[in-house]
């Protein structure tokens, strides 16, 4: 189960820029939290304090932090992003909509590891900050998986330093 809702986190982690119309080159921070998938049985403290001793950090219940650098090639093209994702977990970007001030699309997954679908909306609050959820439905080889997130993402400098741009499709 952790490496499908890991995957899921995945896909949406490399996502620090949509395709708004205003957004900034450089450093962006995206902050997502995820909601224990529904179905999910519930762990005392105790056992999350357990797992992590055992070096298992389950993603749920507190933010995920990521860094990503947006060249200013990217930051000028339309529809400059879309979600990198692996091409074993076959998953598709289907019905993709950005206008100057949001961004939506539906991921359609079809592999051994997740079959569902998620949609994800996302809206530019300004050109240096958005937020957005993600939502996905399916199965995986443990059973049916129901997923809900938030996220959001923040302008951290003009210079990305050391993050290496996300590989363009």
């Amino acid at each position: 189960m952790k490496r499908v809702v890991v995957m899921g986190a995945g896909i949406f982690m490399s996502c620090s820029a949509l395709a708004f119309d205003a957004m900034k080159a450089g450093l962006w921070e995206t902050t997502m939290t995820m909601d224990p998938p529904a179905g999910m049985p519930q762990m005392s403290p105790e056992q999350i304090a357990r797992m992590k001793q055992m070096g298992i950090d389950m993603p749920f219940g507190h933010p995920i932090v990521n860094q990503t650098c947006i060249t200013p090639e990217m930051a000028e093209k339309r529809k400059n992003y879309q979600p990198h994702m692996r091409p074993e977990d076959k998953c598709e970007l289907k019905d993709y909509n950005a206008t100057s001030s949001s961004a939506s699309g539906t991921i359609v997954c079809d592999s051994n590891n997740m079959r569902g679908e998620g949609h994800f909306s996302a809206t530019s609050n300004s050109d240096s900050s958005y937020s957005g959820t993600w939502d996905f439905n399916g199965t995986t080889s443990h059973g049916p998986m129901k997923m809900h997130a938030t996220f959001g993402g923040r302008y951290l400098a003009a210079s990305c330093g050391a993050v290496a741009p996300v590989p363009e499709k």
